[in-house]
């Protein structure tokens, strides 16, 4: 996998989304603004995307300006992972934009 660098370099704006744990974490990545995160302790079918709201508006940006999704593949809860792939599918049918996976034990 290219280097978080490498990524925001080509695709200016990255969701990062991590809900392997109990807690649900969206953060957007940005060049040239600060990063903005949400943590919460909601379940992953509903955490998930509130955080990812709360994130896009509190930066002032919308789904569809992300450049490219990055996210947590475990180890962890599947549940957790699987309602990640599911929002990941849907958006992505809303408009296609590539998709890297890292693993937490690994950084």
């Amino acid at each position: 996998m290219p280097s978080l660098t490498q990524l925001l370099a080509s695709h200016g704006r990255l969701l990062v989304l991590d809900a392997a744990t109990t807690r649900v974490q969206v953060g957007l990545i940005r060049n040239g603004s600060p990063a903005r995160w949400r943590s919460v302790e909601d379940e992953a079918g509903t955490g998930l995307f509130t955080a990812t709201q709360d994130v896009l508006a509190e930066a002032g940006t919308k789904l569809d300006e992300v450049g490219a999704f990055i996210f947590c593949e475990g180890p962890g809860s599947m549940l957790g992972t699987r309602t990640v792939a599911m929002a990941l599918r849907t958006w992505q049918v809303l408009r296609p934009r590539p998709v890297y996976a890292y693993q937490s034990l690994a950084l």
